[in-house]
């Protein structure tokens, strides 16, 4: 018989893993309402020109726009919290591995607010964009 490995996670880890989770599905419904609605069907065909094209991208209504902002907000507030958590671990001398793979996320929640100034319309710096978070 073949015995398992069991690995056990600390209510610290699993608190990181459940925010780290949380955040990404912020991300996920803020990217599905910002650029599904601009998907066309491969079954479609393929514009001849630019007033085809712009016949064929729909825009993301002013409500759903507030609501994928929020959820990017969310997203980034998150983050903000565990990279604060990871550098008071890391004063202490306790580095954590999970830092990384947040790091890597948040600039897709980054992205994705900005996607959003874009469709409404506005510039921003990038570090007005993270200050704005």
């Amino acid at each position: 018989r073949h015995m398992r490995k069991t690995t056990t996670v600390n209510s610290d880890q699993y608190n990181k893993l459940s925010q780290m989770l949380r955040a990404e599905l912020y991300c996920n419904m803020s990217h599905a309402i910002l650029f599904s609605s601009t998907v066309t069907s491969l079954s479609s065909s393929v514009p001849k020109d630019d007033d085809d094209k712009k016949k064929k991208k729909k825009r993301v209504k002013e409500d759903d726009l507030k609501v994928a902002s929020e959820h990017a907000r969310e997203a980034l507030s998150v983050y903000n919290q565990l990279r604060a958590t990871a550098a008071a671990a890391a004063e202490k001398g306790n580095d954590d591995a999970t830092t990384l793979l947040y790091a890597s996320s948040m600039g897709r929640a980054l992205s994705l607010a900005a996607s959003c100034y874009a469709l409404a319309g506005s510039a921003i710096t990038a570090e007005g964009l993270y200050q704005s978070s």
